[in-house]
């Protein structure tokens, strides 16, 4: 996170950030519809997670990079994140799939 990254040295948090690796995840159907601006500030502020694109269903599978928000997600989109390892990428796809869970349990989302 960002507060990790204060105090630190240069030469430190570059190698923090070289840790880091370019994964694809899928999209839950609960993300369908949002921005892409949206799921990447929402993505950023609870997992540090970077959102930089979207392979997009819509587009016969082409791969977008930072599509910006005018582009909404769509039915079997998967995005591309950047994070320390595969299961913080999850977390993309697994934050949808709670947030479907509530909508499908009646709970109030936000």
């Amino acid at each position: 996170s960002v507060d990790r990254l204060s105090g630190m040295s240069w030469l430190d948090e570059y190698g923090y950030g070289a840790a880091h690796q370019i994964y694809e995840t899928g999209v839950n159907f609960a993300f369908v519809g949002i921005p892409f601006t949206s799921v990447v500030d929402m993505m950023y502020r609870a997992h540090s997670t970077i959102v930089i694109g979207v392979r997009s269903n819509f587009y016969g599978g082409a791969v977008l990079l930072n599509p910006g928000e005018d582009y909404t997600l769509c039915d079997r989109d998967s995005l591309f994140v950047i994070a320390a390892n595969a299961r913080d990428a999850d977390k993309v796809y697994l934050k949808s799939l709670k947030r479907s869970v509530e909508q499908i349990g009646g709970a109030a989302v936000r």
